[in-house]
């Protein structure tokens, strides 16, 4: 029985690890994109 716990366990932050990971690349691909166009940002925010 705790080896099948453990193993969902496992799983689950594998599954939470691979998610956060995705999340962090998402953002840092999207700063980027704002730190390379910064004129568009200053366009929006009015400056």
């Amino acid at each position: 029985m705790s080896d099948k716990l453990g193993y969902l366990a496992d799983f689950f932050l594998r599954q939470a690890s691979e998610q956060y990971n995705t999340l962090s690349q998402f953002l840092a691909q999207d700063l980027r994109q704002v730190m390379v166009r910064p004129h568009a940002a200053q366009g929006l925010l009015g400056k």
